[in-house]
């Protein structure tokens, strides 16, 4: 059966648009994503593609949804969170993972935001996370919300990859890695052990603070090890997204790339 016309009152219009402004899924848990470059991504990265919405005069993709549905041109420009939609907006059924399966990898190397709160700062840490391998990214309380849409979209699809688990009690984090002998590492530009000079062989969990204060003394105070990126001195700090990709590139290249 081809594409079927929806109507602008349609209920579900309404949840994709409520998603969209608060960041987060419909009521039955399905995330919507904008443009085939995301919707091709999640479907590479094995995750279903529930509903298919089209704007009016857009060719469907090849690959099939389970529903596709034609929205008329003016109510899908309301629903779009962004100019360049291309025309297509998809939900997909994408869950957060379990923490306990992300520390009882062999070796894992996992990326922790404590209250980073621009979401293209947070999507590029994905980005990052997924490109040198990273076992996971865990949001703490505080946190940009993981299903923000710019986040979304800033990490081009590598949040459909990468296993996260967000809203978390940084307290009863640190209890959990310790249990899994994870060190906790943090990050700061004042700190006196450079990146090179830490051993990233070992099982980690490497926290990246807030744009505006990094991570905060008693955070600090919780770690086994607070590293630092040696750069020019005339540069205070660098964004939270410069440094995961800096710190992640030196433990993927320890590792044996």
């Amino acid at each position: 059966m081809g594409p079927q016309p929806i109507g602008k009152n349609n209920p579900r219009l309404l949840e994709i648009r409520q998603a969209f402004r608060k960041g987060g899924r419909t009521p039955d848990g399905l995330l919507p994503i904008e443009g085939p470059n995301l919707i091709t991504e999640a479907r590479r990265a094995g995750i279903e593609v529930v509903e298919l919405f089209l704007e009016s005069g857009t060719d469907p993709p090849p690959e099939p949804a389970r529903a596709t549905y034609v929205v008329d041109r003016p109510v899908f420009r309301s629903l779009k969170a962004t100019e360049t939609s291309q025309g297509m907006i998809a939900l997909v059924r994408l869950s957060p993972s379990d923490i306990d399966v992300m520390i009882s990898e062999e070796c894992p190397l996992l990326v922790v935001l404590c209250g980073v709160q621009d979401p293209g700062n947070a999507g590029t840490i994905f980005r990052v996370a997924d490109a040198f391998d990273a076992s996971g990214c865990i949001g703490s309380e505080g946190t940009v919300h993981v299903y923000n849409d710019k986040l979304v979209r800033a990490s081009a699809g590598s949040i459909l990859r990468v296993p996260h688990c967000w809203g978390t009690n940084l307290t009863t984090l640190f209890e959990r890695l310790r249990s899994k002998n994870i060190d906790i590492v943090g990050t700061a530009s004042d700190a006196r052990v450079a990146i090179e000079d830490h051993d990233w062989r070992r099982s980690a969990a490497v926290l990246f603070g807030s744009e505006g204060a990094g991570l905060g003394s008693p955070q600090r105070e919780l770690c086994d090890t607070v590293v630092r990126i040696p750069h020019d001195r005339r540069v205070e700090s660098l964004n939270a997204g410069v440094a995961a990709g800096i710190v992640l590139y030196e433990a993927w290249k320890q590792r044996g790339s």
